[in-house]
């Protein structure tokens, strides 16, 4: 196999990974606004705050440093016919997360613990509860979409028309 053939390869296995990852992170998409579009139709009950708390989560970068995510903690508990429940879900996918520990706390004052909230649960499964029908991950994944489709067609823009990478000619020439 020749250089070239070698450089095709490689470009087709870059742009299939890259529509893989486009696929799933639609597929992820669209998971989210169904599960939206189904809690939008969730009956609420009264529940009322236990405790409140600031989770830290840190990733450490390959050249010193870290990020941190603050997940703000609210757990409260709540009754559906009859039986008691507890959860952690401010948004139907989860926790509130912020990028600064003040927002995360600024979040969490709003819901003393004590504080009634209106609690909206799946009635097929009460545990599956929120205090809001919406989910805060969809916006990272349309950005994350958009960065990955950017990063794809420069990537494969670049391997496509530049010369040389193919042998003497682009694989692509205008």
């Amino acid at each position: 196999m020749d250089g070239k053939s070698v450089m095709i390869w490689i470009t087709a296995g870059l742009a299939l990974l890259f529509a893989a990852t486009a696929w799933l992170v639609l597929w992820r998409i669209g998971r989210l606004r169904r599960a939206v579009a189904a809690a939008k139709l969730w009956p609420s009950t009264q529940g009322r705050v236990v405790e409140g708390s600031i989770h830290e989560t840190s990733i450490y970068l390959p050249k010193g440093g870290r990020a941190v995510t603050y997940h703000a903690n609210l757990v409260y508990e709540y009754a559906v016919a009859g039986r008691a429940y507890r959860s952690n879900h401010f948004h139907i996918d989860g926790p509130q997360a912020y990028s600064f520990r003040r927002r995360a706390e600024a979040h969490l004052k709003k819901w003393p613990p004590g504080s009634d909230v209106t609690v909206y649960y799946d009635p097929a499964q009460p545990e599956r509860a929120a205090l809001s029908r919406k989910a805060q991950r969809i916006a990272v994944l349309w950005l994350t979409l958009a960065l990955g489709d950017g990063i794809a067609v420069l990537l494969l823009g670049f391997l496509a028309f530049e010369p040389g990478l193919y042998g003497r000619d682009a694989l692509i020439r205008l």
